[in-house]
């Protein structure tokens, strides 16, 4: 979601401008406005520094997420009252939504968000096999 008031600060990519063209238009099209800035880091931070950042953030949330997906993992496996039942399916759902909105703001990949992606394929077998 887009929100009212904000700042969004990332360092100039192609890729990154073209997203926040469409978040500009999709800000404008509700009635909002918006303007698109590139700013030039003098002291303090490189452009490939600030990128790191975002790595270290994004990859202490998928770290967090990668925990908590094998815990229920573990957990999948030792419970044989039926983990694929509707309340596992819907940890399960919520799990990968929790993936798709980091990796949503991911701009900066370092392969993080593909472990979590296996440990959601396993945890999807696991679970269609206790069904």
């Amino acid at each position: 979601s887009i929100g009212k008031n904000a700042l969004y600060i990332l360092p100039a990519d192609d890729g990154l401008l073209e997203r926040f063209q469409w978040v500009l238009t999709e800000a404008r099209n509700v009635g909002g406005d918006g303007v698109i800035l590139e700013a030039r880091l003098i002291a303090g931070h490189t452009d490939d520094s600030v990128r790191a950042l975002f790595r270290e953030q994004r990859d202490a949330e998928f770290a967090g997420l990668a925990e908590e997906i094998g815990a229920w993992l573990s957990a999948l496996k030792q419970d044989d009252t039926g983990p694929g039942s509707g309340d596992a399916r819907a940890h399960l759902t919520r799990l990968a939504e929790r993936a798709r909105s980091i990796a949503a703001r991911d701009f900066f990949p370092s392969g993080a968000g593909s472990g979590v992606q296996a440990l959601l394929r396993a945890a999807e077998r696991a679970s269609a096999r206790r069904a």
